[in-house]
């Protein structure tokens, strides 16, 4: 065998492995990339739920908030309750849109009532884009004897297509 051909055959068992990694590699990045849902135009959002469970409250007995479809567009709702009269209950829903990498506020709805123990609000909206994840996040506040308590939540993750 020649010195060209031995040089060679070295050179061939230095590149082809590196070129068998290489590609690999490439075939890994490219199947990492998530799959969209049908009608989706970015990625699904993750799921992030903040709720302390109703033990943790004197006088909060209920409350949550949700997004779903409505005709062509969505509606937002929700509600606080609490076991005795309040002298202030209040609920602020903000509708939020998924960008592909972080949430964004789109809209926002509020109601506030004195001496009542329910309260309840929603919206239709009608103006938002197609192919993107929405969903809502409410406040939900009761003061009674002096005691004011308050509570958050995020509602499932919604896709409008």
């Amino acid at each position: 065998m020649s010195m060209l051909n031995v040089v060679k055959n070295q050179k061939m068992r230095i590149v082809f492995p590196l070129i068998l990694v290489l590609s690999l590699f490439a075939a890994s990045l490219a199947g990492a990339e998530e799959q969209l849902e049908p009608g989706a135009l970015t990625t699904k959002p993750p799921e992030e739920h903040v709720f302390a469970p109703l033990a943790a409250y004197n006088y909060l007995t209920g409350y949550g908030s949700t997004v779903n479809r409505s005709g062509s567009g969505m509606m937002m709702s929700g509600y606080t309750r609490t076991g005795l009269i309040a002298g202030f209950i209040s609920l602020d829903i903000t509708l939020q849109k998924w960008t592909g990498s972080s949430w964004i506020n789109v809209k926002s709805i509020n109601k506030s009532a004195e001496n009542s123990n329910t309260i309840d609000n929603s919206l239709i909206v009608n103006s938002e884009e197609s192919g993107y994840y929405y969903r809502t996040f409410s406040t939900h506040t009761a003061r009674v004897n002096g005691t004011i308590e308050k509570a958050t939540t995020y509602s499932n993750n919604f896709l409008l297509n």
